[in-house]
């Protein structure tokens, strides 16, 4: 169904971050695979952004929510408490020195919202926490690109050093592993790791990429 028809004005389900947002369809263009849908979606305070987005994006997207079932957002809430204490204490094993504050749900700028954000020496440490329980390793790339795109508006707004991190319940895929050390190669600094609660060697993990995190060299600008 990913050849579908979208109708101007139709109310949609689209990939935004870690989630799924509803939008509004206002036009296409292309043919093929160059075809993308054009979707008015609410970044927050009233304001809009409209955005491309692949017939294949639109279909796993409303296939992710139709299938989400009920009360698994606060499965999703609480395995995102459960990463914040982690991280939290992560941090402070890291940098005892550190102020120990870790913000939830943070607006960074007006289209971006962070699960979790904290700062760590010269730079802003900001997380996703994502639950997707069990299943095959992740190799859908939606979570990872727009974590690069945070990455980028942040940029642009002059917050230079801000390092991110994926976090989620399931083994991440090679190809989204490689996804994300190229883009440290290109300047943003995105890392992926596994983690559940009560792990001790997930908890190994998430340590040993806070502390990559907290030592990348940032270009000079």
């Amino acid at each position: 169904m990913t050849d579908r028809d979208y109708e101007v004005g139709e109310s949609i389900t689209v990939p935004w971050g870690l989630d799924t947002v509803e939008g509004t369809v206002v036009g296409s263009y292309g043919e093929g695979i160059s075809r993308r849908v054009l979707v008015e979606v609410n970044v927050g305070d009233g304001a809009t952004e409209t955005l491309p987005f692949s017939p294949r994006a639109l279909e796993v997207a409303r296939k992710e929510e139709a299938q989400s079932p009920p009360g698994e957002w606060v499965t999703a809430a609480r395995f995102e408490e459960s990463v914040g204490e982690a991280l939290s204490e992560a941090l402070l094993e890291f940098s005892p020195r550190w102020d120990g504050t870790i913000h939830s749900q943070p607006r960074l700028a007006s289209d971006v919202r962070i699960d979790l954000a904290a700062h760590i020496g010269d730079r802003l440490v900001i997380a996703e926490a994502k639950h997707y329980g069990p299943g095959r390793p992740v190799e859908n790339m939606m979570a990872v690109e727009q974590l690069r795109h945070h990455l980028t508006r942040l940029q642009a707004q002059g917050q230079a050093k801000v390092v991110a991190l994926l976090i989620m319940d399931r083994q991440p895929g090679m190809q989204m592993m490689k996804r994300a050390h190229s883009m440290r190669m290109e300047g943003f600094p995105i890392w992926v790791v596994e983690w559940e609660p009560n792990n001790p060697r997930a908890d190994d993990e998430l340590r040993v990429v806070l502390s990559q995190a907290a030592v990348y060299e940032f270009a000079d600008n």
